[in-house]
Formats: structure tokens, C-alpha cells, sequence
């Protein structure tokens, strides 16, 4: 991007400003009125001045991506040409990208992360790399999904939903059957319930603050650490309410409690106070769930559950490859996850996680908001994450639990 460029956007970017916030005011006398509005014809005449020079600027800028095309086609001196593409395959850089596609996408979601920071938003949608506000803000939720995704037990499964209201319909597994029809015969009706359980979601989030000097110095760091920090709150939230539950409004049942309220708690197989996790325990635990759930099953471990688990586990060290590559241990072939949340008298669950439970995200994404002057005698800066979330455990019964007892 030219200098001259990034100088116009760069005021382009302040009359925005002040012209939005000028416009919000209610002057309380007719001075203070005819005050705004003069500086607001000021604004606006700047505007019409800088508007036609930007204009001139991108399509220059279209021109010269056009001839750089053209050269990239016929030469093979590909290292005089600078192609965003091919810097977006990634650049080593310490530590890792931290969920993001390389460096130099960690980089740009910095600079816009500063900018934000600093309160200057480009009003023309451009960064200083030369990609919109809306590629560098898509980056940055996509990064914090990827690390979200393999940091959440939850999210890798149960059943997401991206609901675009603030809450969705499910119908439930086994509502729909298969039958035999004679030749020329229709099949039986069957009328799906419409009112089936309801996947709500809530405000929730969290804030990350961030020293200015870090602010200032590293941009790539910057967003590797609200990264860090975005993701992994967001998995403890979506865990722990999936597990534990959550007691005050909204309320909403943990997966242990729901299973363990199953009529004469027919799903719960519990081990004595005095006694050791055996494979006879989890193979009754195998036996409690519907049989499909064989080729789809998982076992989530608390900390003590996950330690006797991986004691059986050692005479036979089978493992399974799941998401991103990693190898996890399995047990009756079904791969092993420890989870946060899961309360004290429940040692695991095993089943099939995606009819048993629903997790909802909203579809717009998680949203990011700064406050610059909150922790100002701190010098940091509060970058503040935040969503609608949901978690529904509509279906214990496609899931066994081990539990310890208590006395």
C-alpha cells in the first residue's frame, strides 16, 4: 500500500469518526446547534475532497495488481512479485501461528487488533497490508474456532448448531423409522414431532487484557494471545456447562445429572467407595446404550475417571487418530477424552455425544469490542469477546455413566 494511500484512509477514517459521533449529540441551544452543524458542512466538504482521491488510489492500486498478474503468468522471476496468496502459505514463525493459517494472517489480524485499540477503524475497509477489515476480522473468529475445536470436548462431540434466532427446534434421534412396503403400496405415515426440545442461546463472554506496550511492539503476538485466551475460555464455558450444568438462570442440566435421573437410573453403573474401576465395570457401562452406538461411541473422563480408564488401558495401548492428527487411547474401541467440568461422583460417560447433546453458537460469530480508557492506570488495553451460546443435553439415553459412590 502506498504511503499516500494509507494517509487518506487514514483521514478518511478520523471524519468518519467525528462525523458519526457529531451526529449522535442533541445540542441543548440553538448555538450549540449551528456549532455542530458548521463543523459537520467542514466534514463534509473534506469528504467530498478526499472520496475521488481514494477512488483514484484503488483503481490504481487495480491496475498495478493487473500488471503484476500479468508478469506473474510469463516469468519465471516470481521473487520480484509480491502475491498475497503465496505469502499466505505461512512463514516459520517462534512459538507457532496459534491457530492461525501463518504468520503473516496472524500479523495482519495484529495490526487490525492495534488499530481497533487506537480507535481509528478504517472507514474505506482496508488494512495496512492491504486486505479488508472483514478478511482480518473473519481471520481472527476462524483462528479462535480452530483452537476452540480441539480444546473443547463438547465441540468435538456433540452436535453444533449455528442458529441465526435466538433459539432452534430439535427433533429427536429414533422419531423417524424404516419399514417394508409391498410393491405399488405406500409406506406408513409417520408424523414427526414439531415440539421437539428447544437449543437456546444466552449472552456470554469473557475479556482478555492486553499490555500497551505489547500492544505496541508485536502485533503477531497480540493476536496469538487473545487467540489463547478467547479459545480456551470459550471451551471451559462450553464444557462445563455440557458436564456440570448450569444452576442459576438459564438453567440448564448437566449430561451426568440427566443420565443419572433416568427412571430407576437404568444407565449408571457405579463402582464402591472401596472398590477399583474393573473392565467388568465398563463393559456394563458399554451394555447400558442403545447398540448403534458401538461404531459411533467415545468415553469423557473426569481427572479420576480418565486415571482408571488409562490403568485398564495399559495391558492393551490401542489408539485412534481423531481431528488435527491427534492419537488418543480408546477403550472397546471407542477413543477417550478428558473433560473439564465433569462433577465429582462421576468417574465417565460413555455413548454417542452427538444425539445426546446439542451445542449452539451464533451464527454471526463471536464479537470483539475494545475499552481503551477502563484500565488505563494499568497501561493495558481490555479487548472484550463476546457471543450467544447454547448447550442442550435432550438425549441421556443414548449415554452410560460410571460413577463412584460416595459412602
Amino acid at each position: 500500500m502506498s504511503a499516500r494511500r494509507q494517509l487518506l484512509q487514514d483521514e478518511a477514517a478520523k471524519i468518519s469518526t467525528e462525523i458519526e459521533s457529531l451526529r449522535a449529540l442533541s445540542p441543548d441551544t440553538p448555538e450549540e446547534c449551528a456549532t455542530v452543524e458548521l463543523r459537520l458542512g467542514e466534514l463534509a466538504t473534506r469528504a467530498d475532497e478526499i472520496a475521488p482521491k481514494l477512488a483514484a488510489e484503488n483503481a490504481l492500486d487495480a491496475k498495478l495488481l493487473a500488471l503484476r498478474q500479468g508478469i506473474t503468468s510469463t516469468s519465471e522471476n516470481r521473487a520480484a512479485v509480491k502475491d498475497n496468496e503465496q505469502e499466505d502459505r505461512g512463514t516459520p514463525a517462534l512459538g507457532g501461528n496459534r491457530g492461525f493459517r501463518s504468520a503473516k494472517v496472524a500479523a495482519d489480524v495484529g495490526e487490525f487488533l492495534q488499530r481497533l485499540a487506537a480507535g481509528e477503524k478504517r472507514a474505506m475497509g482496508e488494512t495496512t497490508s492491504g486486505y479488508g477489515d472483514s478478511y482480518v476480522v473473519t481471520e481472527l473468529f476462524n483462528a479462535v474456532i480452530n483452537r476452540l475445536q480441539y480444546q473443547s470436548v463438547a465441540l468435538q462431540l456433540a452436535s453444533l448448531y449455528r442458529p441465526a434466532g435466538q433459539s432452534i427446534n430439535l427433533p429427536k434421534s429414533g422419531e423417524f423409522t424404516v419399514g417394508f412396503a409391498a410393491e405399488h403400496a405406500a409406506f406408513s405415515d409417520q408424523d414427526i414431532s414439531t415440539s421437539g426440545p428447544t437449543l437456546t442461546l444466552y449472552e456470554a463472554g469473557g475479556s482478555v487484557p492486553v499490555s500497551n506496550a505489547l500492544l505496541n511492539d508485536s502485533p503477531i503476538d497480540v493476536a496469538g494471545l487473545i487467540v489463547d485466551r478467547v479459545s480456551y475460555a470459550f471451551a471451559v464455558w462450553y464444557d462445563t456447562k455440557w458436564l456440570a450444568g448450569n444452576s442459576s438462570a438459564p438453567t440448564i442440566a448437566g449430561l451426568p445429572a440427566a443420565v443419572a435421573a433416568i427412571a430407576s437410573n437404568p444407565n449408571t453403573v457405579t463402582v464402591a467407595l472401596a472398590s477399583s474401576t474393573t473392565s467388568a465395570n465398563l463393559a456394563d457401562v458399554v451394555g447400558k446404550v442403545d447398540e448403534t452406538v458401538m461404531g459411533t461411541g467415545a468415553w469423557v473422563c473426569s481427572k479420576a475417571g480418565y486415571v482408571d480408564l488409562m490403568k485398564l488401558w495399559s495391558a492393551q495401548q490401542t489408539t485412534m487418530t481423531v481431528g488435527g492428527g491427534r492419537v488418543v487411547p480408546t477403550v472397546y474401541g471407542a477413543p477417550v477424552f478428558l473433560a473439564k467440568g465433569m462433577p465429582a461422583t462421576t468417574l465417565a460417560l460413555y455413548g454417542d455425544f452427538s444425539k445426546s447433546t446439542a451445542v449452539g453458537l451464533a451464527a454471526e460469530g463471536i464479537k470483539f469490542d475494545v475499552a481503551r480508557e477502563l484500565l488505563v492506570r494499568n497501561r493495558q488495553t481490555l479487548f472484550v469477546a463476546s457471543s450467544r451460546l447454547g448447550v442442550l443435553n435432550h438425549g441421556p439415553e443414548f449415554v452410560g455413566r460410571l460413577a463412584k459412590a460416595t459412602s
